[in-house]
């Protein structure tokens, strides 16, 4: 497979072994004992780790996902629920370069007859947004 990638306001394709992996619209639990954490419902995924094909090769990892729902479990004490959340992650390789997927999105399939469109945008740096709304 060929990416972008963009390094010094540049964006350029690099040959890479590209492994994806998607889902639709399942539920999660993310936490300790299955007892203790965030119980998610909705989930649609994509994550995308990609290798350089030549020696010393950098390696990328994007992720996007969104969620329904979610529920902090397992203490009585603490009630923090949320909905319409979205995680967007781009990790640099280790000489700064990223994913790039602004101008044509790479598409993972995350089910049978469905896909998960991948946008991250190297020009804005390595990345971790979350959003969403909190009750």
């Amino acid at each position: 497979a060929t990416v972008p990638v963009y390094l010094n306001e540049a964006t350029g394709d690099v040959a890479v072994e590209l492994l994806t992996i998607g889902a639709s619209d399942v539920s999660a639990f993310a936490g300790v004992g299955g007892t203790l954490g965030l119980d998610l419902t909705n989930v649609n995924l994509a994550l995308v780790l990609a290798q350089e094909k030549v020696a010393d090769a950098r390696q990328w990892t994007a992720l996007q996902a969104t969620a329904g729902s979610a529920s902090f479990v397992g203490l009585d004490e603490l009630t923090l629920n949320g909905s319409l959340l979205a995680v967007t992650i781009n990790q640099a390789a280790s000489d700064g370069s990223l994913l790039d997927f602004s101008d044509a999105a790479l598409e993972v399939v995350n089910g049978p007859n469905s896909t998960y469109e991948v946008t991250v945008d190297g020009s804005i740096g390595p990345s971790l947004e979350v959003s969403g709304d909190l009750e």
